[in-house]
């Protein structure tokens, strides 16, 4: 039962073995290597010159390439080599064996390389491709370019292999030698261990037993503490292992970056949410510095605070990437090993572009609101404040203003009502039933809404529906509203004498609703924005034209209801195309 344990030195000798020969073998090659390095360095040159001069004197410049590959391989032949012909710039002229290097880009070669630099001559000894090369230039009165010649390195691969032979065998001599020698020396030793393992045997039942030999404790008592070891240490790895798969378990579910570092800053965990924030794979940061791993400087600072001052800190940065950058916010606490020795750091990041992008969003939101209900209620109380402080006033004066202040009124009710029908929309409190319908009427109906507004600036309408007209699967009042807003918007933005066309026709599942105006158009980095709640892309025109601007907004959250979208394609100053994508009624 002892000869296995008692046979582990038998293996690590062999390993020892192997591992010397291996080194004999690869020290051996090595030097294999470099002696033939050495003598080929000194003669192939020497037969390259003999061939370039042989060569040069052949050819002349009425030398055609069929005869100078000739030359060539009568050349190597005799030698037992390759030869290539190559001009000034690497370029293959000739060669002895075409299709051999055609392919090689020859002014990669390190022999051609010196000698393009201006050296008398280039070799290269390449031990992995197996060949040596060296390049002169050619002689002769019609010659031009160099001369590479290149040889197998076939001796040098017969020494090697007769040396790993020889260490081999040696090495296979040696270790039977030892096996023999360990192995009865392990015999002997179990033989021994069998006698003490009887006695302690014996001695677990007779206490007045002792054992003929002095071994550090009887092996008995050995065998009963490793058990209650075992018994305890597996206790707690279960113990252990499963409080760790339910620490992993816990890190991979959260919406939050973690990232944990030792007080070297060696990363010992980052969860996938980390990793895709930092913009580098949990595996490849592991058991590296965070600084190596990734560019995001403001991580590995506020770690390093931590680790040098062991007070938790937190800041929030801009991470730039690609779209908008991501704004986060960074936590970073001491870690304590179990003696309460600071052992590291742990940053939790949370990233909260959402969450600032709503907070600008009800900034601006709250701002525009006041500023659109401001304005007509300032011009109202102007109005009123004149009227009031002049009861002299000429009728038809006071009856100009009054017709101002009806226009602010209904400007002032338009808004509420939009922010009522959006807000409806937002909260779900309008529930669109879904129908077929035939939206023609319903956009020939939006189309007569919003002619008296066309003509007053002189913007023809026209409408593209196609026939049949295809049905969808939607809300005529949603749609007609969506139409209006679109039709509106357009009419207002497009140039005096303009023209806004509507389209209507079906591709595929869907149904395409089109407003396209040849008014200003948008900047592109206004048109992801544009369908925001009072988003002004030109705030000067925009007073102008008048409008709540929210017309685009319940466009926007329309569409939305009705299972489609909205989208604008525009080019600055060649007008606007917005497109509704709805779905087709199955019947």
């Amino acid at each position: 039962m002892f000869v296995p344990l008692l046979l582990r030195p038998l293996w690590k000798a062999l390993l020892a073995v192997a591992v010397v020969a291996l080194l004999a073998i690869l020290g051996g090659r090595a030097a294999l290597e470099r002696i033939e390095e050495r003598q080929l360095a000194e003669s192939l040159p020497a037969r390259a010159q003999l061939a370039a001069r042989a060569f040069g004197r052949s050819i002349d410049p009425t030398s055609t390439p069929e005869f100078a590959r000739a030359e060539l391989a009568e050349l190597a032949r005799r030698g037992v080599v390759h030869l290539s012909w190559i001009d000034a710039r690497g370029h293959l002229l000739a060669d002895s064996s075409p299709g051999e290097i055609e392919r090689t880009d020859l002014r990669a070669l390190p022999e051609v390389r010196a000698i393009s630099s201006g050296a008398a001559s280039g070799f290269s000894f390449d031990p992995q491709r197996g060949s040596a090369a060296a390049v002169v230039a050619l002689e002769g009165d019609a010659a031009r370019g160099f001369l590479r010649l290149s040889q197998p390195l076939l001796a040098l691969e017969r020494r090697k292999s007769a040396l790993t032979t020889t260490v081999l065998g040696a090495s296979a001599g040696l270790a039977l030698l030892l096996a023999a020698l360990l192995g009865w020396n392990a015999r002997r030793l179990a033989r021994a261990m069998t006698r003490l393992a009887a006695q302690a045997e014996a001695a677990a039942s007779d206490a007045a037993l002792r054992l003929d030999v002095d071994p550090p404790e009887e092996l008995t008592d050995l065998a009963v503490a490793l058990q209650r070891v075992a018994t305890g240490l597996g206790g707690r790895l279960e113990a252990l292992a499963r409080d760790r798969n339910q620490l992993r378990a816990i890190l991979a579910s959260m919406i939050e970056g973690v990232v944990a570092v030792d007080r070297q800053g060696i990363v010992l965990h980052s969860n996938a949410v980390a990793g895709e924030i930092l913009r580098v794979p949990p595996a490849l940061a592991r058991g590296r510095r965070l600084r190596e791993t990734t560019r995001v400087r403001e991580v590995s600072e506020l770690l390093e605070q931590v680790l040098e001052s062991g007070e938790s800190a937190e800041r929030e940065a801009i991470l730039p990437g690609v779209g908008e950058p991501r704004c986060v916010q960074l936590r970073a606490s001491a870690l304590e090993d179990a003696r309460g020795v600071r052992a590291g750091a742990v940053v939790v990041i949370h990233d909260i572009t959402a969450l600032r992008h709503l907070e600008d969003l009800r900034r601006d939101f709250v701002a525009n609101v006041s500023h659109e209900l401001k304005t007509p209620l300032t011009a109202i109380q102007g109005f009123i404040e004149t009227i009031v402080g002049d009861p002299e006033m000429p009728e038809d004066l006071r009856q100009r203003f009054l017709l101002r202040i009806q226009a602010q009124s209904e400007r002032l009710y338009a808004l509420v009502q939009d922010l009522l029908a959006l807000a409806r929309i937002e909260a779900h409190e309008r529930v669109l039933e879904l129908a077929p319908i035939d939206p023609r009427a319903t956009l020939e109906r939006a189309l007569e809404s919003v002619q008296p507004t066309a003509e007053a600036r002189g913007v023809a309408l026209r409408a593209e529906i196609e026939a049949p007209t295809p049905r969808i699967e939607g809300e005529v009042g949603a749609l007609e509203q969506i139409a209006t807003n679109l039709l509106d918007n357009a009419v207002k933005y497009s140039r005096d004498s303009g023209q806004v066309v509507l389209r209507l026709r079906g591709e595929g599942r869907e149904v395409l609703l089109e407003v396209e105006d040849d008014g200003i158009g948008i900047e592109e980095r206004h048109q992801r924005r544009i369908f925001e709640r009072f988003y002004r892309v030109d705030k000067a025109r925009a007073r102008d034209v008048g409008g709540t601007g929210l017309g685009l907004a319940i466009v926007k959250h329309l569409a939305l209801a009705l299972g489609g979208e909205v989208s604008v394609r525009s080019q600055l100053g060649s007008g606007s195309t917005f497109t509704v994508r709805l779905q087709r009624a199955s019947s």
